[in-house]
């Protein structure tokens, strides 16, 4: 073997090393966190150890294939795949650490531990069985690899609560779209001629994002309409479609369709009309959109918004009949013992009173954002002043009635 080819080997064999041993010391630090979260730790630390597990494996193979191997014929591509491979999960792990440091700190206000209780609240519904891992992030979403929902840091309210449940919906999608409906994205891309559209990955991207919009909807209620239109919309470039999700106008139009699919008994039309005011007054005082707004009524995307509810609806209604938010006169109810006051405990004391039963986590949420449109901010006209107090006051004692349900052994349901 000549010296170049010992060099080109050596350096080879050093990089796999060193990759090799990340992994070992990715696991030793996740091992560490058990002290600090042993109940995190022990949901997380199976799906890591598969992870590295497979990229060890992957190292080994690239070792054992190098010693019959020429300089030129030296894996380096996919050395490279390895490494991109391992540094992604060495992204999630440092993600789950900070995480986890911050939940067991208390710096997280108890936000994850009620997003944990709500999502094991709607997964029991769906059966779905959601290990039940939250953590903060810069931003809302659902890390594929290890299945773990990321919340938005700082926003400890239970008005960014309904967020976790647009994530489990890619969740859903992950674990069921094979068993339960493996050709819904394809059959509407079909029918939409764009299957082999170039833009085909980044439409079905789409799709999977109304998917999850609808699963929220569907499982959490009008919360997920309010807090989506409220929070995150942005009225001055909802007609910009980013390369992964709908544009804001067309996903505005999407939740207060579904809402109005799902109100058989009209409890929600007065929340669908005072949202579509919010977005309309928004869209026009940003300077544009009149002409196009889809939540206004343009026809082209309205009979889009209609032909894919009309395959995305029956599937979750088929798969997920149980899951369906049923809770609004709950809510309805806890927005009147939120305004009359009280210590959480009270305040749920007296809701089991009236009903029977203890409160479920969709009805508090439901309740606060029932209150904050019609008595809070949004209402009309509004004090603004006495308002900005109310809401800390109101998102305040919700998110102390949520911590009181996501205590341990609590049943509740909504139904």
């Amino acid at each position: 073997m000549d010296e170049h080819a010992v060099r080109a080997r050596q350096i080879f064999l050093a990089q796999l090393a060193a990759l090799d041993a990340s992994l070992v010391r990715s696991m030793q630090a996740l091992e560490a966190a058990r002290r600090s979260d042993p109940a995190h730790y022990e949901a997380a630390q199976q799906c890591f150890q598969q992870l590295v597990d497979a990229q060890t494996r992957r190292l080994a193979e690239l070792r054992l294939g190098i010693a019959t191997q020429s300089p030129a014929a030296i894996p380096w591509d996919g050395l490279a795949a390895t490494r991109s491979e391992c540094e992604a999960i060495f992204a999630e792990c440092l993600d789950f650490l900070g995480g986890t440091i911050l939940r067991s700190a208390g710096l997280d206000n108890g936000i994850c531990q009620v997003a944990d209780a709500l999502l094991a609240e709607l997964s029991l519904r769906a059966d779905i069985g959601y290990p039940r891992l939250t953590i903060l992030a810069p931003n809302p979403s659902f890390a594929y690899r290890t299945d773990i929902i990321r919340l938005r840091f700082p926003e400890f309210t239970v008005w960014s609560l309904p967020f976790a449940a647009h994530e489990l919906g890619h969740y859903v999608i992950k674990r069921e779209r094979g068993s339960r409906f493996p050709y819904l994205f394809s059959d509407i891309l079909r029918c939409e001629e764009q299957l082999q559209d170039t833009d085909e990955p980044r439409q079905r991207q789409r799709l999977e994002e109304l998917f999850c919009d609808l699963f929220a909807t569907y499982t959490l209620g009008p919360a997920y309409a309010c807090s989506m239109v409220v929070l995150e919309a942005a009225p001055h470039t909802a007609d910009v479609t980013p390369d992964a999700h709908p544009g804001d106008d067309f996903r505005v139009a999407w939740l207060l369709r579904v809402l109005e699919l799902l109100d058989s008994g009209r409890n929600y039309t007065v929340v669908i009309n005072h949202l579509r005011a919010c977005w309309e007054a928004c869209v026009q005082g940003a300077g544009g959109l009149v002409q196009h707004n889809a939540a206004a009524g343009n026809t082209d995307a309205a009979a889009r918004i209609n032909r894919w509810l009309a395959q995305m609806l029956p599937a979750i209604q088929r798969h997920f009949s149980a899951a369906r938010f049923n809770g609004w006169p709950g809510a309805l109810s806890m927005r009147d013992e939120l305004m009359a006051g009280g210590t959480p405990e009270e305040i749920c004391e007296r809701f089991a009173r009236r009903h029977h039963r203890p409160p479920a986590l969709a009805e508090v949420v439901n309740g606060a954002w029932y209150w904050r449109l019609f008595e809070g901010d949004l209402r009309v006209p509004v004090d603004t002043l006495s308002a900005d107090r109310s809401i800390a006051t109101v998102d305040s004692t919700a998110l102390g009635v949520c911590r009181v349900l996501a205590r341990p052994h609590r049943g509740a349901s909504d139904e």
